[in-house]
């Protein structure tokens, strides 16, 4: 069994480069999402979305590839789900920081109120 990482896959078809292409930008995007550049995240989430949907209209992969292209599969979710960990973990930052912001609001409110 091939165990070479996602940047060494040999693609000699179209569905293969596809899953290739998808792989790498998924990894750029949990590279993103790592050091919290959600510009860069949200630029490489619109650049997988072709090559993500073109993956729907090819034909499944022969036998041989096919259990290549389950690995790719799964190490696309779990890589997915790792980023769904990390914007889970920056939402709850950015609820505390919301919260914070309005009580000093409140707060600043009630003072100018008793002036």
């Amino acid at each position: 069994m091939d165990t070479s990482p996602a940047g060494f896959i040999s693609c000699e078809d179209d569905g293969c480069k596809q899953l290739h292409t998808v792989v790498l930008l998924t990894q750029a995007m949990y590279s993103a999402a790592q050091a919290r550049e959600w510009g860069v995240f949200t630029e490489l989430e619109q650049q997988r979305a072709e090559p993500l949907a073109m993956l729907a209209t090819l034909r499944p992969p022969s036998s041989a590839r096919s259990i290549e292209a389950a690995r790719h599969v799964q190490e696309l979710l779990l890589i997915n789900h790792n980023i769904l960990n990390i914007a889970e973990q920056e939402r709850s930052t950015i609820e505390v920081e919301l919260r914070h912001f309005r009580e000093a609001q409140q707060a600043q409110q009630a003072y100018t109120r008793n002036q």
